[in-house]
């Protein structure tokens, strides 16, 4: 179901984790022999995890801050199957390696903010799995999973299921994850459920309209170039001559301290401590004016690094980027804080978690417009005004200015994170993952909205995707990466027809169609 439709709240309702009040659950949740809502909370603590495990939306707020990710996996191995620290470290690590985490050892010692969004959700994973429950709520799982992970993990989860006869319900908004691992169908709209039964036939055949829609929603049922809402595409292997660059980054590198070094000081391969390992290696990209530039590639392979080191919110170890502003072309790196901090409604990013973008004491109507305020960009009746415009174009009323950011679903709230940017009519909007947590209607509402901003404004895009049907219906051009490094940039539809990259082939045969899973023509 799309966005809102209830399927978080269904969710958390299963496992009593509803805050009550406000919230009120009634009606019957049998699990085997036990009438759930009748137990007292203490058999709630050893039947959650134990016997069912949770996997949330957002592993940025279900995961701890303070603890390392191996010794947050190995707490509930002590807790629920009592295991010895050693031993308990050790299956977390293993299990850290079955769903797909490279250096498993030594990441085991992370903290969550060192690790992707998609090596948080397998994480996230890992905590539930690892105890083997009776039943897996996992909430859009694949969210934040490049397409080759996604594919990885719906058949690791698939194969789990039946080795330890576990159900899961997949709470999902990716009908091509659900087609590739479950069996029937529940759709929600409203908080109601509107179709239910075998997904094959649901899917062949839907009875509702609302069905329907969701299905001619999915990017593979877009034009095959929306040209004439998203703007023309490029032409040739480069910029088009005479073109305007927004943006101009060269041999952009970024390093990471060592896993194990002290914090007051930065050791290099010559040093004490462990060499830094390089996050981003020499990665030169150039923005057209008006254009979308989409970044591909699997998770941890640097594409957030780049867009944040492009906007010079992480600092690169070396490399320059030069911004075309409103005023001129100006070197970031050359710029005192001050002239910095003028030029950032120019250059907004709109961050792949959007809980983690908005603080939760402030008011919808007052996030909006407070960036907008301190910039001086308007009056406050004016900004309000905008704001309400705005919320109504990305599909949200004006009520939601009353309301706080956890009211909303993920995809809400990340619709709220796109109008924040917007505000302040940047010249260049950077999207890490914008669509991750939405259903396909919201996708294609979002998308017309981006085209019609760039006919309007001129704005550049750089787009962070994992949806390959969705960036060859609306990018330019195509930016491949992987471990660090740019291994392919061609025009968008060259780049799909024909792959001159290993790895550009590996993620482009791991998506498959919707049609092609259902065995139709």
């Amino acid at each position: 179901g799309e966005s809102g439709s209830g399927k978080s709240s269904l969710a958390l309702a299963l496992g009593r984790l509803l805050p009550e009040p406000p919230a009120q659950v009634t009606g019957r949740i049998r699990f085997g022999a036990k009438s759930l809502l009748e137990l007292p909370e203490s058999e709630w603590a050893r039947i959650r995890g134990a016997r069912i495990g949770f996997v949330f939306q957002e592993p940025l707020r279900a995961l701890n801050p303070t603890m390392g990710v191996g010794e947050q996996i190995a707490e509930g191995l002590r807790k629920h199957l009592g295991l010895g620290r050693r031993d308990a470290r050790t299956r977390a690590v293993e299990w850290m390696e079955r769903l797909g985490i490279e250096r498993a050892a030594r990441r085991a010692d992370d903290f969550i903010h060192q690790l992707s969004g998609g090596e948080r959700q397998r994480v996230a994973l890992a905590m539930a799995l690892c105890l083997e429950p009776e039943l897996i709520v996992a909430d859009e799982p694949t969210a934040a999973l490049d397409v080759c992970a996604a594919r990885d993990l719906v058949e690791c989860l698939r194969e789990l299921c039946r080795e330890q006869n576990t159900a899961l319900l997949f709470i999902t908004h990716d009908l091509i994850a659900a087609a590739m691992i479950a069996d029937r169908a529940c759709v929600l709209r409203a908080g109601r459920v509107v179709e239910s039964g075998e997904l094959r036939s649901i899917f062949r055949s839907p009875v509702q309209a609302y069905t329907r829609e969701l299905i001619e929603a999915l990017p593979e049922n877009w034009p095959a170039r929306a040209d004439s809402n998203l703007g023309e595409p490029g032409a040739g292997d480069s910029i088009s001559k005479g073109a305007i660059a927004t943006l101009r980054a060269t041999n952009l590198r970024v390093e990471h301290p060592g896993a194990r070094a002290p914090f007051w000081r930065r050791p290099t391969s010559s040093g004490c401590g462990p060499a830094p390992e390089a996050l981003l290696q020499g990665a030169d990209l150039e923005l057209e004016t008006g254009r979308c530039t989409a970044l591909v590639g699997e998770s941890g392979s640097g594409k957030s690094t780049l867009a944040r080191a492009c906007l010079w919110l992480q600092v690169p170890t070396r490399g320059a980027v030069q911004f075309e502003s409103r005023t001129g072309r100006v070197e970031l790196g050359a710029l005192s804080a001050r002239k910095l901090r003028s030029l950032r409604p120019q250059m907004q990013l709109v961050l792949q978690d959007p809980f983690g973008s908005l603080t939760a004491r402030l008011r919808v109507g007052e996030l909006l417009v407070e960036a907008a305020r301190v910039h001086g960009l308007g009056a406050e009746s004016q900004l309000l005004r905008k704001a309400a415009a705005l919320l109504e174009r990305v599909g949200l009323s004006a009520e939601a200015m009353e309301r706080y950011p956890h009211a909303f679903s993920a995809g809400q709230r990340q619709r709220i994170a796109i109008v924040r940017a917007l505000m302040l009519d940047p010249k260049l909007l950077v999207l890490d993952e914008p669509t991750s947590a939405l259903d396909p209607c919201s996708q294609a509402q979002l998308m017309q909205l981006f085209g019609e901003l760039r006919r309007e404004r001129e704005l550049t895009l750089l787009f962070v995707a994992h949806d390959l049907e969705m960036v060859r219906a609306f990018a330019d051009r195509v930016l491949v990466m992987q471990a660090g490094r740019i291994v392919e940039d061609r025009p968008a539809e060259a780049l799909f027809h024909a792959p001159q990259h290993a790895h550009t082939r590996e993620l482009l045969s791991a998506r498959p169609r919707i049609a092609d899973l259902l065995g139709e023509a």
